[in-house]
């Protein structure tokens, strides 16, 4: 916190810091202006549904925050991979570009679709609290599991899934 009882935010300039992976298979940033180097770095998207490049948060291991990248414009190209691989893992969404099917039993919704990752079944309940919206055909499912997919663009779907789609919402 400031002097002033305000909390502050250290926003990190891309050109100002190296994202790597170590010999460990870890990620680590550099503070070029500072001359500082931070190991086994915690890696966590601000926004992890709607801004998977922006607002970037670093910590260490004692989850002290370093601080936030706004967008990864300014890294350099070795960052710009070394980061993108960390959140691609970190951060795995299947991508739904079909729907085959959505058969209801027992409560609960049965979705058969097709993913970059291949066909995938999984069970959804509360359609309201586990099917989210968002700006630009963006939807994100969760399964009773916990686990997230996603529709990129809902008008990028065939018209058979996006027909298999509406009578279900």
């Amino acid at each position: 916190m400031s002097n002033s009882g305000k909390m502050t935010m250290n926003m990190l300039d891309g050109q100002c810091i190296r994202v790597f992976t170590d010999e460990h298979g870890q990620i680590s940033l550099e503070d070029k202006t500072e001359g500082v180097l931070y190991h086994n770095v915690e890696v966590i998207l601000l926004f992890p549904l709607t801004k998977r490049r922006s607002y970037i948060q670093f910590s260490t291991q004692d989850e002290d925050e370093i601080g936030i990248l706004r967008n990864m414009k300014r890294l350099d190209e070795e960052s710009k991979a070394a980061l993108t691989a960390e959140l691609e893992k970190n951060y795995f969404i299947p991508s739904i570009s079909k729907i085959h099917a959505i058969d209801t039993k027992l409560g609960a919704d049965a979705w058969h679709v097709e993913t970059k990752k291949g066909d995938r079944t999984f069970e959804v309940t509360g359609k309201r609290r586990n099917i989210r919206f968002y700006p630009d055909g963006l939807v994100v499912i969760k399964d009773i599991d916990g686990n997230r997919y996603e529709i990129q663009d809902i008008s990028a779907l065939d018209a058979t899934s996006r027909k298999i789609l509406e009578r279900e919402l």
